[in-house]
């Protein structure tokens, strides 16, 4: 038998193993990444600044930003900050180290 006979004969087999391949490929590739940083990391921006992640949902970063003037709460997306830290070389931090 040849091979050709052998994929006519077989040809339903072949189309769903690429299906199921195609499949595969467009989780892969649609899957969001995890982010980098989970709540309690803390950023020292500078000693006058610190970036206090409280939370993340839906491709965002709940932070409080802790300065001299008091502490204000903002949302900033994941891939800006992660980039960000990334750059300029900031680490984070779990924020026990800055409590008192």
């Amino acid at each position: 038998m040849s091979l050709l006979q052998k994929f006519k004969d077989n040809k339903k087999k072949v189309a769903a193993a690429l299906l199921v391949i195609a499949a595969v490929v467009l989780v892969v590739v649609t899957q969001k990444p995890e982010p980098k940083f989970s709540a309690n990391t803390c950023f020292v921006i500078n000693p006058m600044v610190i970036l206090e992640v409280t939370g993340v949902k839906d491709d965002k970063y709940t932070v409080n930003i802790h300065t001299p003037f008091g502490v204000q709460e903002n949302v900033i997306e994941v891939a800006k900050l992660e980039e960000g830290a990334e750059k300029d070389g900031i680490v984070g931090h779990s924020c026990d180290r800055y409590k008192q």
